[in-house]
């Protein structure tokens, strides 16, 4: 196979700038909603002795033990008080971060620059899979988490390396615990990290020298013993309940069935359309053929670990009971990217030319799911929680000075069809736990809130709710009502 031109690279960088663009541009539009209010309630109390006694002893409001991530929403609460877009321009460059942590393991692990290109290109091409995480500050923590899993593994890589070599590793192994330990503090799901390297591990074994196998054992042994003590530590001292209907409950039901379907939809949308153009472009790659070169070997080897890797960071979502949620996406995606980078390159050798066609399969798939991703959450009226979010919070302020000590606000919601989804703006943006939007928006820790929907109701109705103040709520809109 011949090498692709510097063009081919260029193209796909171009893909890459204009989707962080493109996230740059949405992200002025941001806003707070729904989980964000008890993550930056939580965040705030991160910052004082009493409240970060709290946050490193104990689950947070969902049930989850997540310090590191109470910590960032502090910090970025001090610094940027309530404007979201700044929080979401750091998801993003997060985000490249990541996509670059992902070339340098293609290139650690032999890929050549141009499978490297095209999986920093793939994971950008997903917007479905990121933009829910890049656009909502709560999912911080898949975000932070696949960092650190990225950065463990390249970091597992140089390692192995090193030890091959018989070169002291103390550093690297120390550095890779660190961040693996960092990233538990951020999600639980890095419990998975000595999986994914196994599976990796395993497809380049026919590549590995005998110092090497053994070198790459005991590295991934280490990265074992600290998951397998991080999920003990989890399982046996702050256990996340497993109750009833808990939103993180794990069990077996007819909704694995409904999950599989969800991720499938989203994750397969990638590789399906890659090798649906591919076929179109590349038609001799899909010929029968004697023999395998060592490079179509290596490509195909691993672009199938790629896609065990999407598969095996599914497994702990696969039981939760609750609805599936789109920051699920974010960690699969990249196994999805790495595999299709790797799929790309096994096709462009099997066709003996360089994958000239590559940029235009990663161009077709973005724009079309960027197109997709962009008009549901249109739909949404995402694109207005921004300015109604501001609205509200100036409103509520507008009364605050009136509020006696541990007042009581009840918000009447009165929409009717705001969303596809039968719920309204407000729900959208505040309803997940209504006394943290109110304490966070008036920087009042004394004040409750409560909400009561009440499809078609007017602000000049009566109300018999005891609170101290009442607001009906409409197309994300309050007017104050008299209780």
């Amino acid at each position: 196979m011949s090498p692709s031109p510097p063009g081919s690279r260029a193209r796909l960088w171009l893909l890459v700038a204009l989707l962080i663009t493109a996230q740059g541009a949405a992200s002025l539009l941001g806003s707070f909603r729904a989980d964000d209010w008890i993550n930056l309630e939580r965040g705030a109390a991160a910052w004082s002795t009493d409240g970060a006694r709290a946050v490193w002893a104990t689950l947070n409001p969902f049930g989850l033990y997540r310090p590191l991530i109470d910590v960032w929403h502090g910090l970025w609460l001090r610094v940027f008080g309530l404007n979201a877009p700044p929080m979401m321009a750091l998801l993003i460059a997060n985000l490249l971060l990541q996509s670059v942590l992902l070339a340098r393991l293609v290139r650690a692990r032999g890929g050549s620059r141009e499978t490297a290109a095209m999986a920093t290109a793939a994971i950008w091409a997903q917007p479905n899979t990121y933009t829910w995480t890049t656009l909502w500050i709560s999912n911080a923590t898949g975000a932070l988490m696949v960092t650190a899993t990225l950065l463990a593994a390249v970091l597992h890589a140089r390692a192995v390396r090193k030890l091959t070599r018989g070169e002291g590793a103390g550093w690297t192994l120390g550095a890779m615990s660190v961040v693996t330990l960092l990233g538990a503090l951020c999600k639980e799901d890095i419990v998975l990290l000595p999986l994914f390297i196994a599976i990796l591990e395993v497809a380049r074994s026919p590549r590995m020298s005998g110092s090497e196998r053994r070198a790459s054992i005991a590295v991934t042994g280490a990265l074992l013993a600290i998951a397998a003590g991080y999920a003990a530590f989890r399982l046996l001292i702050l256990p996340t309940p497993q109750t009833g209907e808990d939103r993180y409950h794990l069990r077996l039901g007819m909704h694995i069935p409904r999950n599989i379907l969800f991720f499938a939809a989203h994750l397969g949308a990638l590789p399906i359309v890659a090798l649906l153009l591919a076929r179109l472009r590349m038609p001799t790659a899909f010929r029968e053929r004697a023999t395998e070169s060592s490079i179509e070997s290596a490509a195909r080897r691993e672009a199938i670990a790629g896609f065990v890797w999407a598969v095996a960071a599914l497994l702990l979502y696969l039981p939760i009971s609750g609805r599936p949620s789109y920051g699920y996406l974010l960690a699969p995606a990249f196994g999805v990217a790495y595999g299709v980078a790797h799929l790309l390159t096994w096709l462009a050798a099997r066709a003996d030319a360089p994958p000239r066609g590559s940029p235009g399969i990663l161009w077709t798939h973005a724009l079309l799911a960027l197109t997709l991703t962009a008009g549901a959450l249109y739909m949404i009226q995402w694109h207005r929680f921004g300015e109604l979010e501001r609205g509200l919070v100036r409103d509520l302020r507008r009364d605050a000075a009136t509020l006696p000590q541990g007042a009581h606000v009840a918000f009447i919601d009165a929409g009717r069809g705001e969303t596809p989804a039968g719920r309204t703006i407000f729900n959208l943006i505040a309803t997940s736990e209504p006394s943290a939007f109110t304490r966070i928006a008036l920087g009042r820790p004394d004040v409750t809130a409560s909400t009561l929907d009440v499809p078609g109701a007017r602000a000049d109705s009566s109300f018999s709710i005891e609170a101290n103040a009442v607001h009906v709520v409409r197309w994300g809109r309050i007017l104050p009502a008299s209780p």
